[in-house]
């Protein structure tokens, strides 16, 4: 069953603290005019940065009984995600459902094919239609953002399926703006790095397995530890780790091999690699297709987070 996390009803919604310049507070009214004009409605809250200013824009355009939290507790997420959520929706003050996920139960999901993200979003969407809390004629809406919308992403076929709506592409919000938002409004999710679905680590074709889940991201949160921010574990096999930092972060991570051995290699693997190109997004991409543009020379874009 699902479990519900109360909040203490005298508690207000907190407002903005800080001022936005002017293009951000452009974003910022367009987005309370969409929310109020959809409302009432469910918010799908990952407790990452995009839904995070989702859901801050809900606190202030509604009234707290016109929009629900909804978080699922899934194997394939970072346990720090249910963490950062339930933290959030008590920031807000506003009731959160969390339910616990089943993709790694579907063999669509775990067989791990490049469609993967269609049918693990068509499991999570089902979960929260079919939840008691949701009123039956009451619309959905995610954290999706414009950058988004440009990138191999199959999830969106299934919530455009699903008629899950997409209030922050719609009102214009790309990644940047979301961040400088968080930001000026004084929000802990501006400073926490990206962490997509950890499936996202195991080239496609290798089944998705708990106990690999389980092993990544144990690895992960001890790179967190050793200060690496931004990194990921890719599993290219069962048995090799390969670790990614940040391209400026390499040499500290090579200073620090003897550690990252002692603290890494006892969650299992029989090698530990460090890749010498760092991270990149979409990095597992590049198994889909021998197409030369899909191994291009590196250029990181200035100004933006961990590249």
């Amino acid at each position: 069953g699902a479990e519900h996390v109360r909040m203490n009803s005298s508690m207000n919604p907190q407002r903005r603290r800080r001022t936005l310049n002017p293009d951000l507070e452009s974003l910022w009214c367009d987005l309370l005019r969409w929310l109020r004009k959809a409302a009432p409605l469910g918010i799908l809250f990952s407790g990452g940065g995009d839904s995070v200013l989702l859901a801050q824009a809900a606190a202030e355009a509604l009234d707290c009984h016109d929009y629900i939290l909804f978080f699922i507790d899934s194997e394939l997420d970072p346990p720090a995600s249910r963490r950062r959520a339930t933290a959030e929706a008590a920031r807000l003050g506003v009731p959160l459902q969390i339910i616990p996920g089943i993709e790694t139960d579907h063999p669509a999901v775990s067989a791990n094919l490049p469609d993967r993200c269609y049918h693990c979003r068509k499991l999570r969407h089902g979960q929260v239609r079919q939840h008691p809390a949701l009123p039956s004629r009451w619309p959905l809406a995610d954290g999706t953002h414009l950058d988004d919308l440009g990138e191999r992403r199959p999830g969106l076929q299934a919530s455009r399926e699903d008629q899950i709506l997409h209030p922050l592409a719609d009102t214009g919000w790309t990644k940047s703006a979301i961040r400088q938002a968080l930001e000026a409004l004084g929000l802990e999710a501006a400073s926490v790095a990206p962490s997509p679905c950890l499936a996202t680590r195991i080239p496609y074709g290798q089944p998705v397995r708990r106990e690999d889940l389980r092993r990544i991201a144990q690895a992960e949160a001890l790179l967190q530890g050793f200060g690496f921010s931004c990194n990921r574990v890719r599993l290219y096999t069962p048995q090799a780790a390969v670790l990614e930092v940040s391209p400026q972060d390499l040499p500290q991570a090579f200073a620090l091999r003897e550690t990252l051995l002692e603290g890494i290699r006892p969650l299992g693997f029989a090698s530990l690699a460090l890749d010498l190109e760092g991270y990149f997004p979409g990095k597992m991409d590049r198994t889909l297709s021998p197409e030369p543009d899909l191994f291009p020379v590196v250029h990181f874009r200035e100004g933006t987070p961990f590249e």
